[in-house]
């Protein structure tokens, strides 16, 4: 191509920076007046330099430099810009733009890319549709970029084809199309898959894991972090596949990712099993093992105590939850690593249980208890009973039980000087009523006509609270 159609090529092709005639020798010193492009050569970076005096783009004074490489059909191509130089970068072949880096200023906000704050390398990566030469153009990210650069291009292996195996990684492309992948598994163990798009490449990877049989088995799009699909998963030795799409449709499945299979190390010490007690005050907590279904395990509480249940969690999230007589005392839910339930408790056997994620992976659990400080609420409550109490910091609410021994309307009043007073009563485990304002102000008070019976109810503050905080609670017959 002569070097004026490129240079018109790319000046219409960038839309945030275009590339210009300031070219570079092959050693990487500046060289005016070049009337070649450098031809870079694989895992061999080219030295270059951006200033004042290179050519402009005269619509927006981005300054640029050129370069090309010989690539092969379907090879993969990553290209790196290092040094002081707010860079972005655009490959073009035959006069068509194949690919821009993101500059940072929309599209993807979540492809890399130039870091404007902390970033000193900017990366792209492209596949080959046809052999031939393709042209590079390494530009400023905007008109006030310059400085020194240094950019190499190296030649990715792409994926062959053969069965995949722990401890593996391959690169692959994507092309509008579902990819499927064979997996091989020697051992029993946990394994993660992560399917991280490259740098730039605007790809919402979703993951697929299914038997020997086609049967599906986990699936995930974001686990990964940013849009990054992740699988960590309890295998068996035997035979699987992988199957790659886009979160985002396969309309939108365009560029390049990357495959990773690795294996997990499980220790077999310590281990709680499944229906296993936990014991209070332990001297360390107990490693167990997460399969994706429900585990429970059981706590025995001697005495009323302020007990604190810790889960910590290896790859994946979880639920935490506390139940006593098939009935919820608490719940944590699992947004994150480390889940903690803190409640006051009653002497019983309570079931801990840990749910909600099909992923599977490595966890510990403690539980420890302290006495009750003085004034903290919950227990029995009686009725015409006036009750001043304390919501202790940690503690999402207070459970109260109550004896109604005759039916009638009765009215539950909860009032707190610096919190959002809010009231729910239960009977069964089924809410009956529950109340935030109906006391004035930010006062909770449920009016109801009860029946004989016994019932629970939860004292808490809307929003939460980062302290401890007073408040008064009572029970009446109107």
């Amino acid at each position: 191509m002569k070097l004026s159609t490129l240079a018109a090529a790319i000046a219409g092709a960038i839309v945030a920076g275009a590339a210009t005639s300031y070219y570079y020798s092959q050693s990487g010193s500046a060289a005016t007046g070049s009337s070649e492009t450098v031809v870079l050569q694989f895992d061999q970076g080219v030295a270059g330099e951006l200033t004042s005096k290179s050519y402009p783009n005269y619509s927006n004074g981005v300054r640029s430099a050129l370069f090309s490489v010989q690539a092969e059909k379907n090879q993969i191509v990553n290209l790196s810009v290092t040094g002081a130089l707010r860079a972005q970068i655009s490959v073009h072949h035959n006069g068509q733009m194949v690919i821009q880096s993101n500059d940072g200023r929309g599209g993807c906000g979540s492809c890399g890319g130039y870091d404007r704050e902390n970033a000193t390398e900017t990366t792209l990566s492209f596949r080959a549709e046809e052999a031939g030469t393709y042209d590079i153009a390494v530009s400023g990210i905007d008109a006030r970029a310059y400085g020194p650069f240094r950019l190499t291009a190296s030649a990715i292996k792409p994926y062959s084809g053969e069965a995949l195996k722990a401890d593996q990684s391959v690169t692959d492309w994507a092309t509008g199309k579902e990819l499927e992948y064979n997996l091989a598994i020697e051992s029993d163990g946990i394994y993660t898959i992560d399917m991280r798009a490259n740098p730039n490449e605007r790809l919402d990877p979703y993951l697929t894991l299914l038997d020997a049989n086609g049967v599906e088995l986990i699936s995930d799009d974001d686990s990964g972090g940013s849009l990054n699909a992740r699988v960590q998963t309890l295998l068996k030795a035997g035979e699987y596949k992988i199957k790659a799409g886009s979160g985002d449709g396969l309309q939108n499945f365009q560029g390049g990712f990357t495959l990773q299979i690795r294996a997990l190390p499980i220790p077999e010490e310590n281990r709680l099993q499944p229906g296993e007690a936990l014991t209070l005050n332990a001297p360390a907590a107990s490693n167990g093992l997460f399969t994706g279904e429900r585990q429970n395990y059981t706590l025995q509480v001697d005495d009323p105590s302020l007990v604190s249940i810790d889960l910590n969690t290896q790859g994946f999230y979880a639920e935490l939850g506390l139940s006593k007589d098939g009935q919820t005392q608490a719940t944590s839910p699992g947004y994150d690593n480390r889940q903690r339930i803190r409640s006051i408790l009653q002497p019983g056997t309570y079931s801990v249980t840990i749910d909600g994620s099909k992923q599977s992976g490595l966890f510990t659990l403690s539980a420890s208890s302290q006495p009750v400080p003085d004034n903290a609420g919950g227990g029995s409550l009686a009725v015409d009973e006036e009750r001043h109490a304390v919501l202790l910091e940690g503690l999402d609410k207070d459970v109260y039980t109550i004896d109604i021994t005759r039916p009638g309307r009765y009215v539950i009043d909860m009032s707190a000087p610096s919190i959002d007073s809010y009231l729910t009563l239960r009977r069964n485990g089924r809410t009956v009523a529950e109340d935030d304002d109906s006391g004035g102000d930010l006062n909770a008070r449920i009016e109801t006509n009860l029946e004989a019976g016994q019932y629970t109810i939860e004292a808490s503050s809307l929003g939460g609270s980062s302290r401890s905080q007073d408040y008064t609670i009572s029970v009446r017959r109107n």
